[in-house]
Formats: C-alpha cells, structure tokens, sequence
C-alpha cells in the first residue's frame, strides 16, 4: 500500500492508476471511463469516487466531474511507477510476453512493497550493465526457459567448463 496513515485497498489503488492513465493521455476523465477500463459497474465506480474523494486523494461532486488533488496524483503516479517497474522487470528480465506481464504486475504492485521493486530495478540494471552478465546472460536464460531446462544441468555445464579450464 501507499499510505501508512491511511492504507488503499488494491481496488481503490486500481482506481488511481486507471484515473491517472486516462489523466496522462490528455482527456478529461469520466466515471464511464472507469466503467470500461477496470470492467467494473457504475455504482462501483461512485462508490470508489466516495472513498477516495474522503482520503482527498480526488476532488469529487456526485453527478459532476472529479479530478486527482496533488496528492491523490502523486500517490497514483507512485502506483504507476510500481506498475511499470515490475512489468518491465517481468517482460525484460524474465522473458514474460506483454500481456501477462500486464496482468501479473497489475496483482503484484499492490503486494509488494516499493522498496523491493526499486531492488528488483537496481537487479535488472546490474545485470544489463555486468560484463560477466548482460545480455548475453538474459539471452541464456530465455533459451533455458524456452527449452524449459533444469538448472541442475546448467550448473553441471559450468562445473565442466571450469575443469576443462583448470
């Protein structure tokens, strides 16, 4: 979650992020909106409105428009940057396609805390940038994977490599 004092549930985190998305591309954001992005009902989507208009992360009239407050746009830029962190950790690091890299960071971002993500970040990039890594590296795994081999047969690869080298 992404408040301490007054924790989100991943339903109304999920609100944020699709209020931001469709803040980000420019248009003015409107409850049918919600409605088609997170395949919820109306009443829902009023509901969600309610709750996160009296944790004053949106401004919000019933029957007129709502907008994010400067808190509520940081807490769901937060929210978004978590989402695309993982899903490009997903889809760059672990060969995941698209879509399901979508879908699983969708679940993960609200369990796991942002701190490990940033981890999971600074992971990636040192592997990127290792010389005794890199892509060269990723591209092993993606192999393995798409073969789905057992690890235990790439360690006794190693191990051989290193006798012959001995």
């Amino acid at each position: 979650m992404t408040q301490q004092n007054n924790p989100l549930s991943a339903s109304q985190e999920d609100y944020l992020e699709a209020i931001y998305r469709i803040y980000l591309s420019g248009r003015e954001v409107k409850p049918k909106d919600l409605v088609e992005a997170l395949h919820v009902a109306g009443a829902s989507v009023t509901n969600a409105l309610r709750a996160l208009a009296e944790k004053g992360l949106i401004t919000y009239a019933p029957y007129g428009g709502f907008s994010l407050t400067p808190r509520g746009e940081a807490v769901a830029e937060d929210i978004y940057g978590r989402h695309l962190k993982l899903k490009s950790f997903l889809m760059n690091m672990l060969s995941v396609g698209e879509s399901e890299a979508n879908e699983t960071a969708c679940r993960m971002e609200h369990a796991v805390p942002t701190h490990i993500i940033n981890k999971l970040v600074r992971f990636a990039d040192f592997i990127r940038a290792c010389p005794r890594a890199g892509t060269v590296w990723i591209s092993g795994f993606e192999r393995s994977c798409a073969r789905d081999r057992d690890p235990e047969r790439c360690r006794r690869c190693a191990e051989a490599a290193i006798r012959k080298i001995d």
